[in-house]
């Protein structure tokens, strides 16, 4: 097992693992490969005799100066049948290491209680949480104000 930086021979094997975790996290079929690539400063490839069985992004994100800038570790993703491998344990050293050489904090967003207890060892200030609501939730919620509330046109 090693890991590479992103190259452009991979895009086909990278484009499967987004679609692959597309579906998993996020219950979908959509990945923009394009989008993915222009949207990363780096992405690192698990490669297991030959073949990519994983991928970590990186992403440069000071929240429009609000902060310093820090290393967000974006998205994270090993197939299942690699998970138990040494591909999980690589991909935190490469974050590791990177963050020390540009001495930066490291960002990491979970979407999963599993992808969480990842980062257990780590001793990290929460900054936000994020929900997702659905357009007929939003509209249920803003029909039940419209009813109560007077606005003028």
């Amino acid at each position: 097992m090693k890991l590479i930086l992103y190259d452009k021979q991979y895009k086909n094997e990278l484009e499967e693992l987004l679609y692959a975790f597309s579906d998993e996290v996020f219950n979908s079929k959509l990945a923009d490969i394009d989008k993915f690539i222009n949207g990363h400063w780096a992405i690192y490839l698990a490669i297991h005799n030959d073949k990519v069985v994983g991928f970590s992004s990186f992403m440069l994100n000071e929240y429009y100066g609000f902060i310093e800038p820090v290393l967000g570790n974006s998205y994270l993703y090993v197939k299942p049948e690699h998970r138990s491998s040494k591909a999980m344990y690589l991909f935190s050293m490469q974050s590791a290491k990177i963050c020390i050489e540009n001495n930066m904090s490291l960002e990491h967003y979970y979407s999963s209680e599993d992808s969480f207890k990842l980062s257990s060892k780590l001793n990290g200030v929460k900054m936000y949480t994020t929900y997702l609501y659905s357009v007929d939730e939003v509209s249920r919620i803003f029909d039940k104000f419209k009813s109560k509330i007077k606005i003028k046109d």
